[in-house]
């Protein structure tokens, strides 16, 4: 191994080191202190750290299509707004969010992205594996700390809206990098991050909409790029990269599928067992898929989600009464000697079930009792 090599994966690896670090501490000055290391780190990279330039013809091609994308990103964003709304964001552009937010993570932007180049450049897989993993952390960190994390719905939003969305577009930002340089980056990741602490509003979209939009955009513009300016081989495509895309596919799928159902926010939803009151039937750490309530006829028998104090329920119902033109519905849970009190009425009824997997919960309640330790 050349000294050349020997400093790049040292100083790699000290700066995956240094702000995984930064992930357990909480300050106040979060962003500042990283962009102190990004400059000390781009810094040294600029004087000790040789660098290849990227020689492409199509570099200002694929610019103008990274610049034409984010503005439709952002568009597109901000027209949803028409359809949910908008409310004030929580970095009004003031002095104290300009030196705390705005200037900070806009020279973690730009600082990253060149450091990201010089490092790429060296075409090692433990290289750029390190790097991705660091560029992971740096994402979650202009986001929060993970001593923010309290409990079980905080940690998932930070998996659903951080870490998976980090992981997606830094295949692009690699992608790009590696072939294009790091000017593209720079201005994609400036112009969609930054209109969070320029404009005064934000739309009011659902949390798992926004993910899927975050999941969706990256991918888009990588498929672009490299359906434009990817050289094309002259010989058949390997077996081999013909498995990887399928399973890319497989893998995206997955996170989109398991995102909208896990949301709740559709017509399909999931709920974890958590509880012993229908033992047998649904036991603890089966996951229940179901469909959305919208009025359809339920009989005796059927297992139903409703919500009651603000809690969803999985009993099956056990005696359908009407009353004055007011259905009831009588609930009980297979495991409990006695019948829920009261009775449920349409408006409580959130859906019905279609089916279990079983075991596949578990996860999800160790860490929700992780958490709430």
């Amino acid at each position: 191994m050349n000294i050349d090599r020997k400093i790049v994966y040292i100083f790699t690896s000290v700066l995956l080191v240094i702000l995984s670090s930064l992930l357990f501490y909480s300050y106040n000055y979060r962003n500042i202190i990283v962009a102190i290391v990004l400059i000390i780190g781009s810094i040294l990279v600029f004087n000790f750290i040789r660098k290849r330039k990227i020689i492409s013809i199509n570099r200002n091609e694929v610019t103008l299509i990274v610049i034409l994308s984010s503005a439709t990103y952002l568009t597109a964003y901000y027209l949803f707004g028409l359809r949910f709304g908008f409310y004030k964001t929580d970095y009004p552009f003031n002095v104290d969010n300009v030196l705390n937010y705005l200037i900070p993570i806009t020279i973690n932007i730009i600082c990253f992205e060149y450091i990201r180049y010089a490092l790429l450049s060296y075409e090692s897989k433990i290289i750029n594996t390190l790097v991705f993993i660091t560029a992971i952390i740096l994402e979650i960190l202009m986001v929060s700390s993970l001593t923010n994390i309290s409990s079980f719905n905080k940690f998932m939003d930070v998996v659903a809206l951080t870490f998976i969305p980090a992981i997606v577009s830094n295949v692009l930002y690699t992608y790009v990098c590696k072939n294009y340089g790091h000017l593209p980056n720079i201005i994609f990741r400036l112009m969609i991050t930054l209109n969070l602490y320029i404009i005064p509003v934000v739309p009011a979209i659902p949390e798992s909409l926004f993910v899927l939009i975050k999941l969706f955009v990256p991918l888009l513009v990588l498929f672009i790029v490299k359906l434009l300016y990817e050289k094309k081989e002259k010989v058949a495509l390997k077996k081999k990269d013909t498995w990887a895309y399928i399973l890319y596919g497989i893998a995206f799928a997955f996170v989109l599928s398991m995102t909208m159902v896990f949301s709740c926010q559709f017509t399909y939803g999931a709920i974890v067992i958590a509880t012993e009151s229908m033992t047998g039937e649904l036991n603890v750490g089966d996951v229940v898929l179901y469909k959305e309530y919208s009025g359809e006829k339920i009989e005796e028998q059927e297992i139903i989600i409703f919500k009651e104090n603000n809690v969803l329920v999985v009993h099956r119902v056990v005696e359908i009464v009407n009353i004055d033109g007011e259905t009831r519905y009588y609930t009980k849970g297979d495991f409990n000697l006695d019948r829920d009190a009261g009775y449920r009425v349409d408006g409580n009824i959130v859906g019905k079930t279609i089916m279990k997997c079983p075991y596949v919960g578990y996860v999800t309640l160790w860490l929700n009792e992780m958490f709430n330790e």
